[in-house]
């Protein structure tokens, strides 16, 4: 037998009850549920937005057109089949919001959509975050 000593304040985080959205918590599955019905309707929202304000084919000195075919491979993954210049100007909202992380990027499909997903994951409304 191997015994592992802890403190009082070890043992009383390793005993605490699931309160929130947390895994453990007895409401996990209704509250995952109502995060991804959000995120869904963030994503809805930025790419209905961006679909407005393409202006046709990006310009290749401003944009790198692997990131924004990444971002468009994201996109349709994610359910949202798009043009390049609505993918190019999706990550434009993105990149000028408060909430990007300057680390993230579009190097492959899956950082580009574990970007975007974590971006409509923290937003409120994509809308009232990001300014066209």
């Amino acid at each position: 037998m191997r015994f592992i000593w802890r403190s009082e304040e070890e043992r009383a985080w390793l005993d605490m009850v699931p309160i929130g959205r947390e895994f453990g918590s007895p409401d996990y599955e209704r509250l995952e549920q109502e995060d991804h019905q959000r995120r869904q309707a963030n994503l809805d929202e930025l790419v209905s937005i961006s679909t407005q304000q393409a202006s046709g084919v990006p310009n290749s000195d401003e944009w790198d057109s692997q990131a924004a075919i990444n971002v468009q491979k994201a996109l349709l993954e994610l359910g949202h089949d798009v043009s390049t210049a609505v993918a190019v100007e999706v990550w434009r909202h993105y990149s000028q919001s408060l909430k990007a992380t300057w680390m993230a990027g579009a190097e492959s499909v899956v950082t580009a959509k574990m970007t975007l997903i974590g971006h409509c994951t923290r937003c409120q409304s994509v809308g009232l975050t990001l300014k066209p």
